[in-house]
C-alpha cells in the first residue's frame, strides 16, 4: 500500500489507487456519512498535498521503540524536515530529544538508496550507510519506515473518506492544535495498512484554513498509543536543490 512505500515520495496515481483500494476492501458494516464540510476538507488537503514538489517542517513527535506490549512512549522529540517529491529526497535532523543531533538522508535514486546516518555527539563521529528495507534502516527512527515520514503519504490514512463515506465507524471532532482551528477524523480498525506494527485506529488532523495535515496518532489493536506525530513552522515550495540532501553540506556534520 501507498502508505508503506519504502522511497519518500508518492504520486497522485499512488494515491488514487490507495483511494480504491480502501473503497473495496472495506468492512460489511453500514456506511458511516461524512459531514459535507469534512469531505471537503479531506478533498482540499489531497489535492494541497498532492500538488506540493517540496516543503519544509518541523515535526515534534512520541513513538514506541517496538510493538512488544511492555514498552512505552519515548519521550518527545522534535525534528526538522526537508522533504522532495522528484527526484525523491528525505533530510531530518533530530534537535531535541535523546537523540538530538542525529541527521539522516535519504534519496532514492541517491547514495545506493541507502540511508545516510549518523549520531549526535561522540556518536557522530563515524557516519553510517544503511539499507533502508533491512533490519536497522526499516526503522528510522524506531517503528516508521523512513519513507513514511512526513506529508506526502498522509492523505492515505483518510483516503476512502473521499467518496463522502466510509465502511468502517469514523469519528469526527474540532480540535485546536496549537493555536489552530483543526478537524481531526478518528478511524476505528478499517482496511489494514501495512507497517512494522499493527494498526488498529488511526487519526489525522486537518488545519481548516491551511488544509495541511497538522497532526497524525496511531494505536495498535489492543488500543495502545504506538505514535503521535504534530507538524508546525510548514513551509511550502522553498526551492530545496541536491545540496540539502548531500552529505558534504556544510551546515550537516556527515
Amino acid at each position: 500500500d501507498a502508505y508503506a512505500d519504502t522511497g519518500p515520495g508518492v504520486s497522485r496515481s499512488r494515491l488514487l489507487a490507495a483511494l480504491a483500494l480502501a473503497l473495496l476492501s472495506g468492512a460489511a458494516a453500514a456506511d458511516t456519512p461524512v459531514p459535507a464540510p469534512v469531505a471537503t476538507l479531506i478533498h482540499q488537503m489531497i489535492a494541497k498535498v498532492d500538488a506540493i514538489h517540496d516543503y519544509t517542517l518541523t515535526m515534534a513527535r512520541e513513538q514506541r521503540d517496538n510493538a512488544d506490549p511492555g514498552t512505552s512512549l519515548n519521550p518527545l522529540e522534535v525534528i526538522a524536515l526537508k522533504h522532495r517529491r522528484t527526484p525523491a529526497c528525505l533530510y531530518m535532523h533530530w534537535n531535541k530529544g535523546y537523540r538530538e543531533g542525529r541527521e539522516v538522508i535519504y534519496c532514492d535514486q541517491r547514495y545506493d538508496g541507502k540511508v545516510q546516518m549518523h549520531e549526535g555527539g561522540l556518536l557522530g563521529l563515524m557516519s553510517l550507510s544503511i539499507d533502508p528495507k533491512g533490519q536497522l534502516g526499516a526503522r528510522n527512527p524506531q517503528l516508521k519506515s523512513i519513507g513514511e515520514a512526513g506529508l506526502f503519504r498522509l492523505p492515505v490514512v483518510v483516503a476512502d473518506l473521499a467518496a463522502g463515506h466510509s465502511k468502517v465507524p469514523v469519528e469526527f471532532s474540532s480540535r485546536d492544535i496549537a493555536g489552530q482551528a483543526s478537524t481531526c477524523v478518528l478511524l476505528h480498525g478499517g482496511a489494514p495498512v501495512t507497517r512494522p506494527f499493527p494498526v488498529g485506529n488511526r487519526e489525522l488532523c486537518i488545519d481548516q484554513n491551511s488544509a495541511l495535515p497538522d497532526a497524525l496518532k496511531l494505536w495498535s489493536p489492543d488500543g495502545r498509543l504506538m505514535e503521535s506525530d504534530r507538524f508546525s513552522d510548514i513551509r511550502l515550495e522553498p526551492g530545496l536543490s541536491d545540496a540539502d540532501f548531500d552529505t558534504k553540506n556544510p551546515d550537516y556534520h556527515f
